[in-house]
């Protein structure tokens, strides 16, 4: 690790670089009270600093919380490029294992954040790295082809550019001719075609060509999408209160196993469908209504009438 100290009344700010596994080092500032280990926030953000500055850090250390925010890959001040979603997973890794070998670090980690932010703890959360006891995404979706990128088969123009826009920017350090010229008129930037030409952006996120590229590429989506690997996180509380450890999952069906619709059309890879979709006509009419509560967690299996979507139970 290396940095530099600032200090604060309550708590020191460090500037740190984590070492990634192919030699890289992401950046981040670590804000932490000094004495023993504690345990340890970790935001991981692709976005600016004056993004980061309404991130609960001082609210966190108020709680007994050391945090470490760090700049994603090829952002900010941290090697490399960004390749929208495909790194996070082993960099959030590399990460959290770095963060549980040091000092002042308790073994236990939390992370934290929304949208990308979220996204970032979604890329880790399947895996069950040591150390990881928490998560609290929010605005964050699991499937980034049918649940982000693209609805119904229709390309999410006016997301992707407005997203693609904001982070270009950040990663030019301002805007440039090109990304000005499409600032000032959003609707032109809408039109043009062919979608895949973009200056302004193209040169700066790769990933606004190969969503176009690899619109019907499955293998792509799956890797760096979380929706295949919810069930092996997934933890419920009993009406007791205590800890169900049964790693509630989803019944699948083989039907969807890792292809979509020529047609373009819908695609059940929600929980809710492929739940509908594994469960028999028959076990579905005796369960009746939806409106009983599981005996095993005493919630409502709102998403199966067979499985409970807390614990798993039938």
């Amino acid at each position: 690790m290396t940095g530099t100290l600032e200090g604060t009344e309550n708590h020191v700010v460090e500037s740190v670089r984590v070492p990634m596994r192919d030699g890289a080092r992401l950046a981040g500032r670590l804000h932490r009270a000094p004495g023993g280990a504690r345990p340890v926030l970790l935001i991981r953000t692709p976005y600016a600093e004056p993004m980061s500055r309404t991130l609960p850090v001082l609210p966190a250390l108020d709680a007994g919380f050391s945090v470490l925010v760090q700049e994603c890959r090829g952002t900010g001040r941290s090697d490399g490029e960004l390749r929208t979603f495909e790194n996070e997973t082993s960099d959030g890794l590399d990460t959290l294992a770095w963060l549980v070998a040091q000092p002042w670090c308790d073994g236990r980690i939390a992370m934290f954040g929304m949208s990308y932010l979220g996204m970032a703890q979604l890329a880790v959360s399947g895996h069950r790295p040591p150390g990881l006891v928490a998560l609290a995404p929010t605005v964050t979706p699991d499937d980034y082809r049918d649940g982000l990128v693209y609805r119904q088969g229709a390309f999410q123009l006016g997301q992707a550019v407005g997203w693609h826009l904001l982070t270009a920017a950040q990663l030019a350090g301002g805007p440039t001719p090109a990304l000005g010229r499409l600032l000032a008129d959003p609707v032109a930037a809408y039109r043009t075609l062919p979608l895949a030409d973009r200056p302004g952006i193209s040169e700066f996120l790769p990933s606004w060509r190969t969503w176009l590229d690899r619109e019907d590429d499955p293998a792509y989506w799956h890797g760096i999408s979380y929706a295949s690997r919810r069930a092996t996180c997934r933890r419920c509380t009993s009406a007791a209160g205590s800890t169900c450890s049964c790693a509630a999952r989803w019944p699948t069906s083989p039907r969807w196993a890792g292809t979509w619709s020529s047609a373009r059309g819908p695609t059940p890879t929600s929980p809710v469908s492929r739940a509908r979709s594994s469960t028999p006509a028959a076990v579905r009419r005796r369960s009746g209504s939806n409106s009983s509560n599981c005996g095993s967690c005493g919630n409502r299996p709102t998403r199966c009438r067979r499985h409970c979507h807390r614990c798993g139970s039938t």
